[in-house]
C-alpha cells in the first residue's frame, strides 16, 4: 500500500514548479523506506508506547522550565572543558556539590574544588542575580513601536520578586501538587498571564494561533488594505500591521499581541496553504484513487471466525 502511494504521487506535478512532487532524492529515499518495510521493520505496535515527543503542545512555563535544564547541562559541558581542560564526566547537580562544600567546611576541612566549586559552597548565601534567562522582556523601543501597552508590574498577578528564606524554600517543597488547580496554575489564562510577565507586556505577545486571531487576521486585510500595503501595493507593510493589530488585543477576546514577524509567518503560512491546496487540486484524481484503495474493506486482516473463549 505505501508503494502504492509512492507510485501515484511521485510523478504528480506542483503547481508553483511546475516539476514532479518527488525529485531525485525523494525516490530514492521512498525505496529505502519500503526495504525497511520489507524487512520487517516499520509496523504499529499494539499496546506499544506512543511514539510521539511528549513535550509538543508544552506551555511557556515547561518550556522555559526545559530550556533552563538544557542550559545547566550545556554550560557544565561545555564550561568544565574550558576551565579544566577535560571532558565533564560527573554529574549535573550543582547542588550535591554544595551540600558536600557546606558539610566540609562546617567540619574544618577544605572545599571540593571542581566546576561548581567555590570557596563559600552553598549558593543560596548569595545574593540573586539580576540576569535574565529563558523568556526575556521585550526592550521598550519594541513595546513603543508595536503600540503595546507595557506590563504594570505593581497590579501583576504574579510576583515582581520574592525574598524567601531557606526554611521557607523547604516549607514549600511540602505543599502538595494537588492544590495547584487552586490557584489557577493549571488554567490556560495562567499560561498567558505566566508568558506576559516574563515579557513585560500587558498581554501575551505570541503567534497567530487562535480562532479570534485567525478571523481577525482575515477581516484585517481586507478592512485596512489601504493603510497596511505600501504605496506601490507591492508588499505589506507587516510594521504598521502589527500597531493596528494592537489595538484590537485584549486576552477576553482570545487575541494578543503580535510583532511583524509573526504576522509575516503567519501570511507566508496562508501563502503556503493556498500553494498546497491548489497543488492537492490538481492532483485530485491520484488522491481519490489512493483513498478508495486504503480505505477498501479488504485490507482488513482480522480473521473474525476466531472466537476466544473465557
Amino acid at each position: 500500500m505505501v508503494k502504492l502511494v509512492f507510485d501515484k504521487y511521485q510523478n504528480g506535478l506542483c503547481l508553483r514548479t511546475g516539476l514532479p512532487l518527488f525529485d531525485n532524492e525523494a525516490v530514492t529515499m521512498s525505496n529505502q523506506i519500503l526495504e525497511e518495510i520489507r524487512q520487517g521493520n516499520v509496523s504499529d505496535v499494539v499496546g506499544g508506547p506512543a511514539l510521539k515527543f511528549a513535550s509538543y503542545n508544552a506551555g511557556p512555563k515547561l518550556t522555559d522550565a526545559v530550556l533552563s535544564d538544557y542550559r545547566l547541562y550545556h554550560n557544565i559541558s561545555m564550561g568544565s572543558i574550558t576551565r579544566h581542560g577535560r571532558t565533564h564526566n560527573w554529574h549535573f547537580s550543582p547542588w550535591i556539590s554544595q551540600a558536600i562544600n557546606t558539610l566540609r567546611i562546617k567540619l574544618g576541612h577544605a572545599p571540593v574544588q571542581n566546576y561548581f566549586g567555590n570557596c563559600i559552597g552553598d549558593t543560596f548565601s548569595y545574593i540573586q542575580t539580576r540576569e535574565t534567562f529563558g523568556i526575556t522582556r521585550l526592550p521598550l523601543e519594541l513595546i513603543r513601536k508595536y503600540d503595546m501597552r507595557p506590563l504594570d508590574y505593581t497590579t501583576s498577578i504574579i510576583p515582581a520578586s520574592v525574598n524567601l528564606s531557606k526554611q521557607r524554600i523547604f516549607d514549600l517543597c511540602l505543599i502538595p501538587v494537588i492544590k495547584l488547580p487552586y490557584i489557577e496554575y493549571l488554567t490556560k489564562q495562567f499560561l498567558y498571564h505566566f508568558l506576559a510577565y516574563c515579557q513585560g507586556t500587558a498581554f501575551a505577545v505570541t503567534a497567530v494561533h487562535t480562532k479570534e486571531e485567525t478571523e481577525l487576521f482575515d477581516a484585517l486585510m481586507i478592512s485596512q488594505r489601504g493603510l497596511i500595503l505600501s504605496e506601490s501595493s507591492a508588499h505589506i507593510m507587516f510594521d504598521v500591521f502589527a500597531k493596528v493589530w494592537s489595538s484590537y488585543c485584549h486576552p477576553n477576546n482570545g487575541i494578543f499581541y503580535k510583532t511583524e514577524e509573526h504576522l509575516y509567518s503567519y501570511y507566508n503560512v496562508l501563502e503556503d496553504r493556498k500553494k498546497n491546496g491548489n497543488t492537492v487540486l490538481l492532483t485530485i484524481n491520484i488522491s481519490q484513487y489512493v483513498r478508495s484503495a486504503t480505505q477498501n474493506p479488504a485490507r482488513c486482516t482480522m480473521d473474525q471466525s476466531i472466537a476466544v473463549v473465557t
